[in-house]
Parts: C-alpha cells; structure tokens; sequence
C-alpha cells in the first residue's frame, strides 16, 4: 500500500510538471506547495532530532547501568561533551558489546 501511495503521488507530480510547462498551473500554486513542503520537512526534522535525542538519553542511562556509573554522572557527561561525541561513543561501546 505505502508503494502504491508512492506512486500515485509520483505520477501526481510527473502530471503537474507537464501542466506546469505547458503554462496549464500558475507558478504560485507551485510555490505553495513548495512552501508546504519545506514546513512539513521543518517539523519532521524538528522531531527527528527530538527522538534522536531521547534515545541519546535512554542509552547514556542505559550504559551507566552497565558501567556502574551513576545516572547522574552519566546526564553530566552527556551535557558537558555533546550529543555527537556521546553518540559516537555509544556507538562504539554498543558495537564492543554486541561482539563480546
């Protein structure tokens, strides 16, 4: 079903392209979906980076367990590196650990 709703709106998309060299679909319809668009990318990428952030915390905590060290130690070192360096930390602690 999620292919067949793909292709629907890519023959969408190729038929509005037709219409639109053709002259047959005003630019600023166009330029509204654009718009649409960019806003609905925005709040995807806005929660993405929420979730990402969330499963960032939950596996800090989740590797302080294992370590020994304390939850609140653990949000410390999060806070004070960066998400980026904890993640690639995590990354490779969870590759380590997966191996053992």
């Amino acid at each position: 079903m999620h292919q067949f709703m793909k292709d629907i709106a890519e023959w969408m998309i190729d038929k509005e392209a037709e219409y639109a060299s053709s002259g047959r679909i005003p630019v600023e319809q166009i330029d509204r979906q654009i718009d649409a668009l960019r806003e609905r990318r925005e709040r995807y990428q806005a929660e993405c980076e929420d979730n990402l952030q969330e499963i960032d915390r939950i596996l800090v905590r989740l590797n302080a367990m294992r370590g020994g060290m304390t939850h609140t130690a653990a949000l410390g070192t999060l806070q004070s590196c960066g998400l980026k360096i904890i993640r690639r930390s995590l990354n490779r602690n969870s590759a380590t650990t997966t191996t053992r």
